[in-house]
């Protein structure tokens, strides 16, 4: 395949998401939450908090958002997200780059900080002919197609896409064959603004007098 297919276009979007089981108001919600989580971050919290606070955000919201009798969390290997026995399809969280949701068939987004074998065994599951919607064969141990929900946020804007890697190189997510675009940097979230920090209360010296 010698390009992505890019579904930006709603009618498109929205068909390829019901034959995942998804829907894109949900995982724009997602999207929006983790965004509004990685805002509170201040430079006074620990080194790399903002990417952690994000990522966490995103697991919980896509577990709160997709579940019931289809979706269930998943965390194999450490990868935390959900999955969908039924289908077969699993979707794990990461920070991307500040490519994520670019629709420019030149660009390809990946993975913000280096992956290892976890992730790359999930790609290796992904050359498999299946696609969703279609039947699944029933194999002694079932091959998962793993999706990966890429979000960058920053100061500057957002950008999150639903990316479907068939190749891992250099620690890195690669030949996005499907990139779902959830939103991007030129019209995606608002930022929202940072927590206020706290003052200190001020000190008013108020005369005592004793009574009787």
């Amino acid at each position: 395949m010698s390009e992505p297919a890019i579904f930006v276009e709603p009618l498109y979007r929205d068909a390829e998401l019901v034959l995942m089981n998804l829907d894109f108001d949900g995982l724009l919600d997602v999207v929006r939450q983790a965004h509004e989580e990685g805002g509170y971050v201040s430079r006074n919290d620990v080194k790399g908090w903002r990417l952690i606070a994000t990522h966490n955000r995103a697991v919980r919201a896509l577990r709160d958002r997709f579940n019931g009798k289809d979706w269930e969390r998943e965390d194999t290997e450490n990868q935390e997200g959900i999955r969908n026995p039924k289908l077969g399809i699993r979707i794990i969280a990461a920070n991307f780059d500040d490519l994520a949701g670019n629709p420019d068939k030149g660009v390809t987004p990946s993975n913000l900080r280096p992956k290892g074998r976890a992730s790359w065994r999930k790609t290796r599951c992904n050359h498999t002919g299946w696609l969703p919607g279609l039947a699944l064969p029933e194999p002694v141990h079932q091959q998962w197609q793993t999706w990966v929900l890429g979000i960058s946020s920053d100061d500057e804007g957002v950008g999150a896409e639903l990316s479907l890697p068939l190749e891992f190189k250099a620690n890195k997510f690669s030949k996005l064959v499907k990139r779902i675009i959830i939103c991007s940097r030129e019209d995606g979230l608002p930022i929202q603004p940072k927590r206020e920090p706290v003052t200190p209360l001020e000190v008013i010296d108020i005369p005592l007098q004793r009574k009787g």
